[in-house]
């Protein structure tokens, strides 16, 4: 299966998630009180780059490639790419789509009024962005002919 579709999940400094109140007119659960920023991928264009132009789009929020996270367990149970990121900027300038948002702590989500598997989606990022970081350092090396 293709998948063309991203949902990222962002949380503040305070470790609220961003949910956006789905406008009337969307034709995928219109009114749902607590949806993620989301879209499918036009031709030639990468998850992340999927990602980073909806949530601009949608929110006017900025984020950083090098601070999104790919969560993989929960996007093989689903039919869309998650990610998740606490890093962004910007201020919060809704377009069309959504009609308000929130920052909601995870117990404050009321799954009746959200889109399906939203809080399995939140608690699977937020482990993975507790979880210690790797990073790895590679040296360019220069090779002569």
């Amino acid at each position: 299966m293709e998948l063309n579709s991203s949902h990222i999940i962002i949380f503040d400094q305070n470790k609220r998630v961003l949910l956006l109140k789905r406008s009337v007119k969307d034709e995928w659960e219109p009114r749902a009180n607590g949806a993620l920023q989301d879209g499918r991928r036009k031709e030639n264009e990468t998850l992340i780059q999927n990602i980073q132009r909806e949530t601009k789009e949608e929110t006017g929020l900025t984020i950083f490639p090098e601070k999104i996270l790919f969560l993989p367990e929960i996007s093989k149970k689903l039919n869309h790419v998650l990610f998740a990121t606490n890093e962004f900027s910007g201020k919060i300038k809704l377009d069309h789509e959504n009609s308000t948002y929130k920052w909601s702590k995870i117990e404050e989500i009321d799954e009746k009024m959200s889109v399906p598997n939203l809080r399995d989606e939140i608690l699977a990022a937020k482990k993975y962005l507790e979880q210690p970081k790797i990073i790895l350092r590679i040296k360019s090396q220069k090779i002569d002919h």
